[in-house]
Parts: structure tokens; sequence; C-alpha cells
């Protein structure tokens, strides 16, 4: 779910939410199934920071947005000999 959605159930959805739960749910199957650049303890620690409710609940949507916002600024996640799939997550 897209963080603004999580951090205020009524905001209205639009395409853009939709977009970004698309990329939520692709850097997902990347991360659990798919040979990354990250080491196994950090693609556990964004799973669990960025998806799991127990974790997020009280965060307000906040960790998805920050996620998103570092990501943006750091890159460095590649999924290993799919060039074309590392570009779509970036």
């Amino acid at each position: 779910m897209a963080g603004d959605l999580v951090k205020d159930p009524t905001t209205p959805q639009t395409v853009v939410h939709d977009l970004e739960s698309f990329y939520w749910v692709l850097l997902w199957i990347c991360l659990v199934y798919m040979k990354t650049s990250k080491k196994i303890e950090e693609c556990s620690s964004i799973v669990k920071e960025t998806m799991c409710p127990r974790v997020y609940a009280g965060t307000s949507g906040d960790a998805k947005i920050n996620y998103l916002a570092r990501q943006a600024a750091v890159g460095g996640f590649d999924v290993l000999g799919k060039p074309r799939l590392t570009m779509l997550v970036k």
C-alpha cells in the first residue's frame, strides 16, 4: 500500500498511489525471490520495515515514504543479471 494511504486512510486513492503500490509488490518479489546486490539481512530488514503492518503501523507510513526518499538519493539496489528489472525498480 502506498505510504500516503497508510499515513491517512481517508486520502483519495489516485493512479499515483496505484503505481506506488505496484512498486512495493515488485520490490517485495525482487527482495524475496531474486538474487540482488543486497545481503539477505538487508533484504529482510527492508521487507520488515516497509511491508510488515505490525512494524510500520505506528509510523503512519513514514517508513515507506522515507525509504523511497532515501533510495532516490542513494540508489545501490541491483537485481543481479537483470539490468532491465533493476532499471524498473530504480
